[in-house]
């Protein structure tokens, strides 16, 4: 079962704020998500949800065009050595397994769309500020000082704390070594999602910290 760090879904329009009102969408999407890259067959998301086939198949159709889920035939996750390809179906009948997408499709969908691009976990900066504050970060580079720093720290502490850690609550936070079974991604969304997770800590630490509250009295952001 596919580990959770991030409790956030990314809404990129109007429409899928509108689609994601539905229950049975959630449902089906979570029993999807839970099942990692083992993946699931729309006959093993209707056993799990209790959700007549119609409604599974509505859902899938419309989480797939959102850029949320993503569905590969079982003969070509075979070939790609995938545990998905083991999911056995009637002779004959070409069964499509559907697992969550990787950050790097949902982008491209909504991208196309002409909407944000914004990712599972991730948020989106108005394009003025992205643009301007990116081109000024460039001129500094003691800012890849900083990165390998936290590069440096998130490794060190995920070897040495996590991965050696005695306790079994700890132990069931560790990520899975799965690889996304589409080509273009090749990484462990589980893995990704836990990093992410510890450097975006690290950040809200920060903004929460006594020196940050300092630092907007002193710039006239607080009183």
């Amino acid at each position: 079962m596919r580990k959770e760090y991030i409790t956030f879904l990314p809404l990129c329009s109007d429409r899928t704020a509108d689609m994601l009102k539905t229950e049975a969408i959630w449902e089906v999407y979570k029993s999807i998500r839970e099942s990692g890259f083992e993946g699931k067959t729309v006959a093993q998301v209707c056993e799990d949800t209790h959700e007549p086939r119609s409604t599974v198949y509505l859902a899938i159709k419309q989480l797939e065009r959102e850029g949320y889920i993503q569905g590969m035939k079982r003969e070509k996750l075979k070939k790609l050595g995938r545990p998905s390809g083991k999911i056995e179906v009637k002779k004959g009948k070409m069964a499509k397994v559907y697992f969550e997408a990787c950050e790097l499709r949902a982008g491209i969908t909504h991208r196309y769309e002409g909407e944000h691009e914004n990712p599972w976990g991730d948020v989106v900066f108005s394009e003025a500020f992205f643009n301007e504050i990116g081109k000024m970060l460039k001129k500094h580079p003691e800012i890849e000082g900083i990165n390998k720093k936290i590069i440096d720290f998130v490794k060190n502490f995920y070897i040495e704390k996590i991965q050696s850690s005695n306790s079994s609550e700890i132990k069931k936070l560790i990520p899975s070594d799965g690889i996304c079974p589409n080509p273009e991604c090749g990484k462990s969304h589980e893995g990704y999602e836990f990093m992410k997770a510890i450097v975006l800590f690290l950040a809200t630490n920060l903004l929460e910290s006594e020196e940050f509250k300092k630092l907007l009295q002193e710039l006239k952001f607080s009183h």
